[in-house]
């Protein structure tokens, strides 16, 4: 967002954040609503990665059960959850006091923040209370946190993970930036070997989005929906993985 060629401006994104909300919804007259989306979401102009918000939360119902799909921005290595929105507050507050922010419109005297803390912190303190059985995890920005941190912090991955046997936590590494032209400092699959902690629940992205063409990147640290379907096989195979 610092460095990238191409600007959305504050009200593009808070549009943005209002319509990719109504679009995860089911809708129509004959909808089933079997799909439910809510955005912790605002952007501030100048942007601020400390004001910025995006936090989204989705809920579908399929026949063998709910799924909760979750998503928390994280730039800096600091996680901000609202008070107003789970797991803090009912996905479908009850109460006709309740004060939550549309999407686009949760910033800063528009929103008190129930927790913040660092990527430890949240998976010590938000995923039991998320009920979360999964979690894809990154320290933020790759200009603040190589290849090193990552590495320093899969040890604190694979404690949390023999505290917590529930919860399956994948360390997501940093994709090719400069539109995939960048040599890896590492090989390919080099990202799992290179941790300092041995731990199966590794992504490495690098390896998909190395080398493709240039016009398979929106700018040069974000990919367009070609490689990011390929990023979604791997999670979901992650997840589920397919039988031999």
């Amino acid at each position: 967002d610092h460095k990238h060629h191409k600007q959305m401006s504050t009200e593009s994104w808070n549009s943005w954040y209002k319509e990719s909300t109504a679009m995860l919804e089911s809708s129509g007259e004959n909808s089933t609503k079997q799909q439910d989306s809510l955005c912790d979401c605002y952007r501030p102009q100048p942007f601020k990665p400390s004001q910025t918000y995006e936090n989204r939360f989705i809920k579908r119902s399929t026949p063998h059960g709910e799924v909760n799909l979750i998503y928390l921005q994280n730039f800096e290595n600091i996680i901000k959850m609202n008070s107003e929105y789970p797991p803090f507050l009912s996905y479908f507050p009850t109460s006709s006091s309740s004060k939550r922010c549309d999407a686009g419109e949760c910033g800063q005297g528009n929103r008190t923040n129930a927790f913040e803390g660092n990527l430890n912190a949240t998976l010590e303190n938000i995923l039991p209370l998320l009920n979360a059985t999964h979690a894809f995890v990154n320290l933020g920005w790759d200009h603040l946190y190589n290849l090193k941190a990552h590495s320093e912090f899969s040890c604190v991955i694979s404690e949390f993970v023999q505290n917590h046997p529930g919860i399956e936590v994948n360390l997501i590494s940093h994709i090719s930036s400069n539109f995939g032209r960048v040599k890896r400092k590492t090989p390919p699959n080099g990202f799992a070997k290179a941790l300092k902690c041995a731990s199966d629940g590794v992504i490495d992205r690098n390896g998909i989005a190395n080398n493709v063409p240039t016009n398979w990147y929106w700018d040069n640290q974000h990919v367009l929906s070609i490689i990011n379907k390929e990023f979604n096989h791997q999670l979901i195979e992650t997840i589920c993985p397919l039988e031999n």
